[in-house]
């Protein structure tokens, strides 16, 4: 059995349980990873960012220190749970101790993803990242033309920097043997929608795994007190720079059909076709999509102070200071938050969280994506 078979195989043992969870509002299975926020700094002033007074204001707080997270782990260890998804409001590489924590977690069996925006990804750092047990990394690259990458990054020279890290980093990867997913990550917005099969042309040219397709989320934070917070939709997202808007949804109908005529063909993109249908949607209207959404039934976030978050979208529920992840996991205020969620009126289309229908799934698990006739 491939490790492509071995995947569809665990899809198919997992999907059941969180059918039955969403189904019941109830937590009966453990989650499937947790997604651990561990820096607030970055290097990049990101136009899709949180606005800037509320990004300096989270980064003067502390970031959860290593024995924290190791207990973390530890309690993943004891309680099966195999996957953990390093994330931050930030740049991760920018920690220090990004490796170590990789490396303890790696040692007790649990496989680590992060996101990095790429730019610092050179020889040394390319070394580093192989040797320390990482399993997946994904790279926002956001334009196929530096022009285009840049402005929405924020800092000049970025795409140079990320696409030269990418070609060193599969370079070594080669040269070391070393079994590391790298996949690219393109956040759709009003810059850069018309480049999107050019992003799929320059994925294959540099020889990485498949990019995924997210549509921008217009956000800022909510503060409920000076180191406590939550993200929330800007309602008035539509004005912004980053929507596209009403007179240019035509034109991205026509790239998103393109996108999709690519998915059928090969798998260079890894978004979903009924995934990829509901971008179209979402940027008419987001507040009416039919999305099945399980955040909150296949992980936990915990946020740099240690806040945990059932979906990012909502108040915190608990922190890990005083109670273990299954207490909180299974708690009153993780089931509150799950029915909240439950009609919750704006979709993200956040695939990390989407349950796809039975007959997308029977599709999914045959590899065999023929989700309309193309």
């Amino acid at each position: 059995m491939d490790k492509k078979q071995k995947q569809v195989l665990e899809y198919g043992k997992t999907y059941p349980k969180l059918w039955i969870s969403e189904k019941l509002n109830k937590a009966i299975f453990r989650p499937q990873r947790v997604e651990l926020t561990i820096s607030t700094r970055c290097n990049l002033r990101c136009k899709m960012c949180i606005p800037l007074e509320s990004r300096e204001k989270v980064r003067t707080g502390e970031n959860i220190d290593v024995p924290s997270i190791k207990r973390i782990i530890d309690e993943m260890h004891e309680w099966g749970i195999a996957e953990m998804n390093i994330m931050g409001f930030g740049e991760t590489l920018l920690r220090d101790d990004f490796f170590d924590i990789v490396s303890y977690a790696s040692n007790k069996n649990i496989s680590c993803t992060t996101v990095t925006n790429g730019t610092l990804i050179d020889e040394e750092m390319s070394k580093k990242i192989l040797k320390s047990g990482l399993r997946r990394l994904a790279i926002s690259l956001d334009g196929a033309t530096p022009k285009t990458h840049d402005t929405i990054r924020g800092v000049e020279g970025a795409f140079d920097r990320t696409t030269q890290g990418i070609k060193t980093l599969n370079r070594l990867r080669k040269e070391m043997d070393i079994d590391l997913y790298i996949g690219l990550i393109t956040v759709i917005n009003n810059y850069n929608f018309r480049e999107l099969p050019d992003i799929v042309a320059l994925t294959k040219a540099l020889e990485v795994e498949a990019i995924m397709f997210q549509p921008v989320h217009i956000e800022e934070l909510v503060f409920e007190s000076d180191t406590k917070y939550h993200v929330v939709h800007n309602i008035n997202y539509k004005k912004s720079n980053l929507w596209i808007a009403e007179e240019n949804l035509d034109k991205l109908d026509q790239v998103i059909d393109e996108l999709i005529k690519c998915r059928a063909r090969d798998e260079t993109i890894s978004t979903q076709i009924p995934m990829l249908e509901m971008i179209k949607e979402y940027f008419r209207n987001p507040l009416d999509l039919k999305f099945n959404c399980i955040a909150g039934y296949n992980s936990m976030g915990i946020g740099p102070q240690g806040d945990v978050y059932p979906c990012w979208l909502v108040e915190s529920i608990g922190n890990i200071r005083g109670k273990t992840l299954k207490e909180i996991w299974f708690s009153d205020e993780f089931a509150r938050a799950r029915l909240m969620m439950k009609n919750c009126p704006r979709k993200c289309l956040m695939a990390c969280h989407y349950l796809p229908k039975m007959k997308d799934l029977v599709s999914l698990l045959g590899n065999k994506i023929k989700y309309k006739t193309l």
